[in-house]
């Protein structure tokens, strides 16, 4: 047997040791974080189940039991720093010996107490993140709310509550029990309340980025809506039109339906692309279907598959090899749901900014100060961070956000939520001012048309798509 009179045995304990000191000091912690969350950053926690309180304290005991059952046979069976030290106090007290079996005996029944409740709390996250992690490295992606990866990633969720203190409908009302842990904690329990909250959602998709297990739960949601909408088809054959051949640069624009609401940006980005002497056609100068994300955010994919059908077969029969768009929900959507053959999908901030490279079109530089907002789709979305920065820092002075980036905020007017008052948006897009430190800079500058009709009426200041203010710096 080996004990800690031989050099095996005593590496064998002191690495048991050394992992219960570990695994003591996080128990230690997250009883800290259990009650003292705001210390430690978290303003907002989940709340506990029956099953999940008694998993909870199962677990909690289970890791100090094992310290003290060690500790009272480390004489006999050998232990380390750790367990020895505390057998020594232990051996001060008389009768220790009649106590090593109910400690072991508390130990055991600590643990299986934990493997009985675990099926029915939210630490079944513990053995499921295993599976996760080989269903996501073998490319396997869900294509409902029940199948079997999505079942994964809803038992995976370790109900942490980091994803509550960055919904922005948190962050001006109350709203916690839409939140995304709670949506999954209700598909956990297929509970009918779950499409309620799904509708809820801005889909912002910052509750994706901060989650620690990288659980999709926007695209959770958007099964969860589809189950509502149904599955019938709809044909748009009817719609197609021919779009005039292009030659040279073959730049197609797709303006989409937010851009058209708000024609100053195309105006401002046809006025960059004359200056630069491309040629371009306008897919949708008259109108044209949707680019299919909106049916997708209410649920309706198959309807989406329609129309994305036969948008490609415009796009592909223009004989374009660059698709052009000013809307990041048109971007997002063409560069992941499109299959286009030789086209680049490039946004107007992506194209400017080579232009600029180029030498095509240059810039007078200014004394501005520009706050510049990263829209859901095109930050967080779709990874589109530098290049509008690069543009906007050729000739001007970018003043830093609070949030930015992959944490940047949510304007507050997506078109996702069924349940979100125009007031409701007001508040959020409110704090999304204060949070982009919008004062400090002259201009406020977003890449996306929702994110300017939204910004603009509530800004005191001017606010401008980034076509606008490069139309208006151009020599």
């Amino acid at each position: 047997m080996e004990t800690k009179q031989t050099l095996r045995g005593a590496f064998f304990f002191f690495l048991m040791d050394l992992f219960l000191l570990m695994v003591l000091s996080g128990i230690a912690l997250a009883i800290y974080k259990r009650f003292k969350s705001k210390r430690l950053g978290m303003k907002k926690t989940t709340k506990h189940k029956t099953g999940d309180r008694i998993a909870l304290t199962a677990l909690w005991l289970i890791f100090p039991l094992r310290l003290l059952a060690e500790s009272f046979t480390a004489d006999i069976s050998g232990g380390s720093f750790l367990t020895s030290s505390v057998n020594s106090v232990i051996r001060l007290f008389s009768g220790y010996d009649s106590l090593i079996l109910p400690i072991w005996w508390a130990y055991s029944i600590s643990l299986g107490v934990f493997f009985l409740a675990l099926p029915f709390s939210r630490y079944m996250h513990i053995p499921t993140e295993i599976l996760l992690i080989f269903l996501r490295n073998a490319g396997i992606v869900s294509t409902s709310s029940r199948d079997g990866y999505a079942e994964t990633e809803i038992y995976s969720c370790s109900s942490c509550g980091i994803c509550i203190d960055v919904c922005p409908m948190v962050s001006v009302e109350d709203k916690t029990k839409y939140t995304s842990v709670y949506l999954i904690r209700e598909l956990r329990r297929r509970k009918k309340s779950a499409l309620e909250t799904s509708n809820q959602c801005l889909m912002c998709n910052k509750c994706v980025e901060v989650c620690p297990v990288g659980i999709n739960s926007t695209r959770l949601k958007l099964f969860k809506k589809q189950e509502e909408f149904g599955t019938g088809f709809f044909s748009y054959s009817n719609l197609q039109k021919e779009v005039s051949p292009i030659h040279e640069e073959s730049i197609l624009y797709y303006a989409g339906c937010m851009t058209h609401l708000t024609p100053a940006i195309y105006k401002a980005l046809f006025k960059i692309l004359e200056k630069a002497k491309i040629n371009y056609s306008f897919m949708d100068k008259d109108g044209a279907i949707c680019c299919g994300r909106p049916l997708m955010l209410a649920g309706g994919l198959q309807q989406a598959k329609a129309l994305i059908e036969s948008n490609t077969k415009i796009i592909e029969n223009s004989g374009a090899t660059i698709l052009l768009l000013s809307c990041p929900i048109c971007y997002k959507i063409f560069k992941e749901e499109y299959k286009l053959k030789n086209i680049r999908v490039l946004h107007h901030s992506e194209y400017i900014n080579e232009l600029i490279k180029s030498g095509k079109i240059s810039l007078n530089k200014s004394e501005l100060k520009i706050a510049y907002h990263d829209p859901c789709d095109l930050g967080r979305g779709s990874g589109i961070y530098d290049q509008p920065r690069e543009v906007l820092s050729s000739f001007a002075t970018l003043v830093k956000p609070l949030e930015e980036r992959n944490m940047s905020v949510c304007c507050g007017g997506s078109l996702a939520t069924r349940g979100f008052s125009y007031e409701q948006r007001k508040e959020v897009t409110k704090y999304s001012l204060t949070a982009l430190n919008a004062q400090n800079a002259n201009i406020l500058v977003t890449a996306c048309p929702l994110c300017l009709k939204t910004f603009s009426p509530i800004y005191e200041k001017q606010t401008m798509d980034i076509a606008q203010i490069v139309a208006k710096q151009m020599m």
